[in-house]
This record gives C-alpha cells, sequence and structure tokens, in this order.
C-alpha cells in the first residue's frame, strides 16, 4: 500500500522523490561509513546533487 501512494505521489511531484532519494542516501552515509573523510566527500557529493530553491525563496529566506 505505502510503495503505491509513493508511486503515484512521486509521479506527479518529482522534486519530492528527489529529496527522499537525497535523505536516504545520507542516512546510509552517515549509518555505514566510519571515516570523517569519506563521509565529508559523500556528504559533498549529496550537496551537488540536491536542487537548488527558486530565485524568490532563496532571496526570502534572507
Amino acid at each position: 500500500m505505502y510503495r503505491e501512494r509513493a508511486k503515484i505521489l512521486f509521479e506527479l511531484y518529482t522534486t519530492i522523490e528527489k529529496a527522499n532519494n537525497l535523505a536516504q542516501e545520507l542516512s546510509y552515509i552517515f549509518e555505514n561509513n566510519k571515516h570523517k573523510d569519506v563521509d565529508r566527500l559523500k556528504l559533498a557529493h549529496c550537496y551537488d546533487k540536491g536542487p537548488s530553491p527558486p530565485k524568490e525563496e532563496s532571496d526570502s529566506i534572507l
């Protein structure tokens, strides 16, 4: 049941799917790696994959 809902949700909102995948990847990094340098490198790769906020949102945050 959860997979069906997730599939529908991800088809309608691809940004949510990307965010979910990044969250899972981050979780894996922190649960399975024991070396700080490796963790930092993998975290940097995750950060590079992440979506950037639209211009309006980034302006309103500041």
